[in-house]
């Protein structure tokens, strides 16, 4: 068992150093590299156990020691996974994403933001116990099994939902993609979605820039503020010269910070997740792009070369794994909405179960069969949880994934790891495993929610299979008209929008991809000459407070001016007036090499568009 044990520390290692060295941008924080890591070191041995404990749990007579074992690797990653979600991923996240300019302010605004939950949840918890324990339904030495319970059933309301969304989605994504006109069709419409969104990217990237540049002008050098603007410009020029955003007009709303410390913090918030979703956009318009191209170029190639046979050896091989897919997830669903219902003649329907039963002493054959549902059951759960529109800007990018990303995914992977095993442990129906009598032993001391939850719950998702299977979630919203609602739960490939926006999309898509309309890989013109107003938003200003457009479109830029050189020449402090723009704006279309590839033009264009 040490040997077993040795090795899944091994794996789990591997795992999590490539993880960290093929995501995390070059400008993380070694510390934040180490608490990802090792979280993500959690949550993946918290995977490989489970085919371990329902292959030794299955036996009839089970070995003594390894029960152990197994109970107290199940009891060290499952405490340490509840720590990475709820103390110390929180913390640091709120750490590194704070724009403070010190490390103590940083840590006081990371603990002022974490203290209200804390405080929120300790009441709630405390309460419930001492209303579980008055009423009689509960002992003080059930108290750690509510805490278990409250994590287990916060987990399972959102693993269930992901696990359905993610059945649906899998095979439907592999069946797209084994054909090759149908997948280009569908990627040179999204092509036409990234455009756009890079160019808004772009446009927020310029005015940011502008603004610390003409913060810059309002504050002397001898001005207590200088050295945060100095260094709010020495990070956004790392990215875009100032000389680039001469032309940029801001808008009122984007005039709306003090001349003061919190106004300074505001900025640079505001600069640092520009430059962040620009490399994010960039990115994913990038790799787009010339994937779509390449693809299409491969295609060309084989059918003039007449091999159609390997064309169709490709359709037909990823059909047959999406088929297989979807044969997976339709064994996963009835497992999951039998689980609490008994048959005269079919007592158990649950495939995970028949085949541990069939497999019964034979070891490998449980190991294998259990690993590869449990690895289908994980894909199927994280693929939908980072799909999910709200986590668009916090997805993994290779090379280009910020601290607080890699902080947030590796707290979503820390809390929803344990429910998802405990829940694909139930699909076995095995009465005794070594997590349940470790673990979540305390957990069965709960009424309901520690014992009867885990079973009843799961077949809410079959509805939402079915929902998301035949789109009734989508029909259901629209005829609501919920559209704030399901905008902010839909995920990245549902077509939310409009006839119009599809038919852009695609004719911009195709403009890039063909490159028949090469002004459309033009953003120098985004962000100049604009009005950025914000003119429907509700913002915040640089003190976090709420302010909305009809509060503040009575004051124009020409008085938002006037009034922070007022406030500067209060403070004994002289501003100079700013020079008049003469120069004529440079056009962005970088000339490109004929031979150069379809990635190093991308870098061209973007390299010119940001001169």
């Amino acid at each position: 068992m040490l040997a077993y044990t040795i090795a899944i520390a091994v794996i789990s290692f591997l795992i999590s150093a490539y993880g960290i060295r093929f995501y995390a941008a070059p400008t993380c924080a070694l510390f934040v590299k180490i608490i990802v890591a090792t979280s993500w070191l959690f949550c993946v041995g918290m995977v490989l156990i489970v085919p371990t404990d329902v292959q030794v749990s299955a036996r009839e007579v089970q070995p003594k020691q390894q029960h152990i074992a197994l109970s107290l690797l199940w009891n060290i990653t499952y405490w340490m996974c509840f720590l990475f979600t709820w103390v110390f991923n929180p913390i640091i996240a709120s750490f590194v994403s704070s724009a403070d300019f010190t490390v103590t302010a940083r840590m006081t605004a990371s603990i002022k933001e974490n203290v209200l939950v804390y405080v929120l949840s300790t009441v709630v918890t405390v309460l419930g116990i001492l209303l579980l324990i008055f009423s009689g339904k509960l002992t003080w030495e059930g108290i750690p099994g509510v805490i278990s319970a409250a994590g287990n059933v916060f987990g399972l309301l959102v693993v269930v939902l992901l696990l359905a969304y993610g059945l649906v989605d899998v095979p439907r994504s592999i069946w797209r993609f084994s054909d090759l006109d149908s997948w280009s069709l569908y990627a040179t419409r999204k092509v036409g979605k990234l455009h756009k969104k890079v160019e808004e990217a772009v446009s927020e990237l310029k005015i940011a820039a502008a603004l610390a540049m003409n913060m810059s002008k309002l504050i002397s050098k001898r001005d207590s503020l200088r050295k945060y603007v100095d260094q709010i410009n020495e990070e956004i020029t790392s990215v875009i010269p100032l000389s680039a955003v001469q032309d940029v007009e801001i808008g009122d709303l984007d005039l709306d910070y003090e001349l003061d410390h919190e106004g300074m913090v505001s900025l640079r918030k505001r600069c640092q997740r520009a430059v962040i979703v620009y490399h994010r956009s960039k990115y994913q318009y990038t790799k787009l792009v010339t994937s779509v191209q390449m693809t299409r170029e491969r295609l060309s190639q084989l059918q003039q070369s007449g091999a159609h046979s390997q064309l169709l050896a490709r359709e037909m091989g990823l059909k047959a794994l999406a088929i297989l897919c979807s044969l997976m997830s339709w064994c996963i669903i009835l497992a999951e909405g039998t689980l609490s219902l008994r048959f005269p003649y079919a007592d158990d329907l649950s495939m995970v179960s028949l085949l541990v039963r069939v497999c019964n002493e034979n070891i490998v054959g449980t190991y294998v069969s259990v690993l590869v549902f449990l690895l289908y059951f994980c894909s199927c759960t994280y693929h939908s949880l980072f799909k999910m529109k709200i986590f668009s800007y916090y997805y993994l990018v290779p090379e280009y994934t910020d601290s607080y990303s890699l902080l947030l995914n590796a707290s979503m992977l820390a809390r929803f790891t344990a429910p998802l095993c405990y829940n694909f442990i139930t699909l076995t129906k095995l009465k005794h495993t070594a997590l349940t009598d470790s673990a979540l032993a305390p957990m069965g001391q709960v009424p309901f929610f520690g014992r009867d939850f885990n079973v009843y719950y799961p077949i809410m998702g079959c509805f939402f299979y079915f929902a998301v299977a035949f789109n009734l979630w989508g029909t259901v919203i629209k005829a609501f008209r919920w559209v704030t609602f399901s905008s902010s739960l839909n995920f990245e490939d549902d077509d939310d929008d409009n006839d119009n926006d599809e038919s852009d999309f695609l004719t911009r898509g195709q403009g890039v991809v063909y490159g028949n309309d090469t002004h459309l890989l033009d953003f120098g013109s985004v962000g100049a000459g604009s009005h950025h107003s914000g003119k429907g938003d509700t913002t915040k200003g640089g003190h976090g407070r709420p302010r909305s457009y009809d509060d503040d479109r009575e004051l124009d830029t020409d008085a938002r001016w006037k009034q922070a050189q007022e406030r500067m020449a209060k403070r004994g402090t002289t501003t100079s007036s700013s020079s008049s723009r003469a120069s004529e704006k440079k056009s962005t279309t970088a000339s490109l090499d004929p031979n150069a590839t379809s990635s190093d033009k991308l870098d061209s264009i973007f390299k010119g568009l940001l001169s």
